[in-house]
């Protein structure tokens, strides 16, 4: 689950409330094990990695990712506690959330990488 705005809303703006909103979608459309978070949070990555991981994006894909802006509400990983609790009060059992918030790609790195 991506955190970039302009990927969240039409209008390249978004709060944590369109954050959640993307990951109800997500799971009405996916289910719950296949759903996590990725929070695109950069700050540390070197410029090369970075340069490394945006290849082969469209030039309009680019653009929306430079020009984006951060979700209000979920602007740092301090912010993970808000988010914690929005899914709890959109209905989520404690389970589900654990599942979201990284559960799940515990889950899938433990299945890849069983016989390494």
């Amino acid at each position: 689950m991506v955190r970039l705005p302009a990927w969240l809303t039409s209008h390249g703006q978004a709060s944590v409330k369109d954050y959640l909103k993307a990951i109800d979608y997500l799971v009405e459309l996916i289910g719950i094990d296949h759903v996590a978070l990725g929070t695109d949070f950069m700050e540390e990555i070197p410029a090369e990695i970075m340069m490394a991981s945006l290849k082969g994006i469209s030039a309009e894909n680019l653009q929306k990712y430079y020009s984006s802006t951060l979700v209000e509400g979920f602007e740092s990983p301090a912010d993970f506690p808000g988010v914690t609790e929005g899914l709890l009060s959109r209905g989520y059992g404690p389970e589900e959330v654990k599942k979201i918030m990284g559960g799940n790609w515990l889950s899938l790195f433990e299945k890849v990488w069983k016989g390494f």
